[in-house]
């Protein structure tokens, strides 16, 4: 009896990133678009992704992606950014940093609104630390 609930439970998760609207959906759709920006799309292996809700409502999908060369060996994980109908691969571009700090990093905030929601962060941390002294 406890097999098939473990069984029945092991499908019904794995079979949940082939439901639309899901997020497992969500990110296998996205680790498709990111493939298919390699040289070979199929050699995609993927870590550490993850959804990142923005503030203007929409998502991002971060996380980091492994491909073949043109010479068949895999070059290494990096970090990948899908976001506002871009995506960005790379740690070594300009663009590609500015993209993962924008949406993976402040969720789609300016410079300014990030410093603010930092600050404001730091501020209920006081608080709280100071009501606990007492």
């Amino acid at each position: 009896m406890r097999t098939g609930f473990v069984l029945a439970t092991a499908l019904l998760v794995a079979g949940c990133q082939w439901i639309p609207g899901t997020e497992a959906h969500q990110i296998r759709e996205a680790e498709g678009v990111v493939s298919r920006e390699l040289r070979d799309p199929t050699s995609a292996q993927f870590r550490n992704v993850r959804v990142v809700d923005q503030v203007n409502g929409s998502r991002a999908f971060c996380g980091e992606v492994n491909g073949k060369n043109a010479y068949g060996g895999y070059v290494g994980f990096e970090p990948f950014v899908y976001g506002a109908g871009r995506v960005h691969i790379g740690q070594d571009d300009v663009d590609a940093i500015r993209a993962h700090t924008h949406h993976c990093v402040r969720q789609g905030r300016t410079e300014a609104e990030f410093d603010a929601h930092i600050a404001e962060i730091e501020a209920r941390t006081a608080r709280i630390r100071e009501s606990l002294k007492g």
